[in-house]
C-alpha cells in the first residue's frame, strides 16, 4: 500500500523548516565559487588566514575568523541581526598596535592613520571569508588611486 502525505501533513512537515530560515540558522553565508574582490584596492581574508597591505612604510596585517550570527547596533544606531567576523589587525613593528574588533559588513573604522572598510562577508567553496579594503584616513596630493593601501 503507498503512503501518500496530505496537504495538512506537507505543511506540517515545512514548519520547522520554515522556523529554521528565519531565526538564521539557515543564512549562514552564501556559497560564491567566484572569489574575488568585488571592488578595487580591495582583498578577501579567509578564515584563518592573513592578508597584508602596504601602507608606504607600514604593512598592516589582518587575519579573520570567528564567524557567527550576532544581535548588535551598527555605527548609525540602527540595530542589526546579521553575520559577524572577528577580526586580528596588527602593523609590522609595532606589537602595540594589536586590535581585534568584531566587524560587520559596511563597518568602517580608523586604525592609526587608516581607515579599515569592511565590504562583504562571503563563503567560497570551503572556507567563509570577509573582503576588507585599506585606505589611508586623510586625503593625500596624489591621485585618487594610490589613497589605498595595496595588498601586500
Amino acid at each position: 500500500m503507498k503512503s501518500v502525505l496530505s496537504k495538512n501533513q506537507c505543511k506540517i512537515a515545512f514548519i520547522p523548516v520554515i522556523g529554521l530560515l528565519l531565526s538564521g540558522c539557515g543564512s549562514f553565508l552564501i556559497i560564491d565559487a567566484n572569489t574575488s574582490p568585488s571592488q578595487p584596492y580591495s582583498q578577501l581574508v579567509h578564515q584563518s588566514a592573513v592578508a597584508s597591505f602596504q601602507c608606504d612604510d607600514d604593512i598592516i596585517s589582518i587575519a579573520s575568523g570567528g564567524y557567527f550570527n550576532g544581535e548588535f547596533f551598527d555605527q548609525s544606531g540602527k540595530k542589526r541581526n546579521e553575520m559577524l567576523s572577528q577580526l586580528f589587525i596588527s602593523m609590522r613593528d609595532k606589537p602595540e598596535a594589536s586590535r581585534t574588533v568584531y566587524a560587520y559588513s559596511g563597518m568602517t573604522f580608523y586604525y592609526y592613520l587608516y581607515r579599515i572598510q569592511i565590504l562583504r562577508f562571503g563563503m567560497d567553496l570551503q572556507n567563509p571569508y570577509t573582503e576588507v579594503r585599506v585606505k589611508y584616513a586623510t586625503e593625500r596630493e596624489s591621485a585618487a588611486s594610490s589613497q589605498y593601501c595595496l595588498f601586500y
